[in-house]
C-alpha cells in the first residue's frame, strides 16, 4: 500500500525523494529480514504458531502506520510491518512443502504466490479509492488502517489451519500428527 500511499504522505509531510526511497525500501528490507527470523521461529515453534503471530503483529503495526506523526515514525512501523510480511512468505512456504502432497505442490505454490499479485492490485484499488474520496489527511491513513482491520477479519482462517503433521512428528507430536493427517 505504500506505493498508493507515498505521493499522498510526501507532498503532507514534505518528504525528500530520498525519504520515499526509504520508505519502500524499509519494505523490501524488512521483508527479507523477517523471512530469516520468522523462519527460524517457525522451524522451532511451529507453523500454526507463526502463521497466527505474523498476521497479528502485521495488523498491529498497519493500524500503528496510519498513526504515524512523521517520517520516522512512519518509516519504522513499515519496516517492522514488513518484518511480519516477511514472516508469512517463510511459514506459509515451509508449511505447503510440508503440507500439500507433491503431484499438489507446484499448483499450490502457483496460487499462493499468484495472491501476493492480487493483493497488491487490490490495494492499489484501495489506495486509488482513499485518495479520492476522503480527505488528503485522512485517505493515507485510512489505507494503512483498512490492511491491518482486514487482516484480522482473516484470523479466523489461521485458528483453522492445522499445524504441519511434518512438522509435529520432528518435534515428538506424532499422536497429533497422525490425528491432522486422518483428519485432511
Amino acid at each position: 500500500i505504500i506505493g498508493g500511499m507515498l505521493g499522498q504522505v510526501a507532498g503532507l509531510w514534505h518528504l525528500s525523494a530520498m525519504q520515499g526511497s526509504y520508505l519502500v525500501s524499509a519494505l523490501v528490507v524488512g521483508i527479507a529480514i523477517g523471512a530469516i527470523l520468522f523462519g527460524y521461529y517457525a522451524d522451532r515453534k511451529g507453523r500454526k504458531k507463526m502463521f497466527i503471530f505474523s498476521l497479528v503483529w502485521y495488523a498491529v503495526l498497519s493500524v500503528a502506520a496510519a498513526f504515524s506523526w512523521n517520517f520516522t515514525s512512519l518509516l519504522t512501523f513499515r519496516f517492522l510491518t514488513a518484518l511480519a510480511i516477511g514472516g508469512e512468505y517463510s511459514a506459509v512456504m515451509a508449511a505447503m512443502v510440508e503440507f500439500i502432497p507433491k503431484r499438489h505442490r507446484g499448483k499450490t505454490s502457483a496460487l499462493i504466490l499468484a495472491g501476493y499479485p492480487l493483493g497488491g492490485v487490490l490495494s492499489a484499488l484501495t489506495s486509488m479509492y482513499c485518495l479520492n474520496h476522503l480527505s488528503a489527511n485522512l485517505g493515507w491513513r485510512i489505507g494503512f488502517g483498512l490492511g491491518g482491520v482486514l487482516a484480522i477479519l482473516g484470523l479466523w482462517i489461521r485458528f483453522a489451519i492445522p499445524e504441519s503433521p511434518r512438522w509435529l512428528l520432528t518435534h515428538g507430536f506424532a499422536n497429533k500428527a497422525k490425528t491432522i493427517v486422518r483428519l485432511v
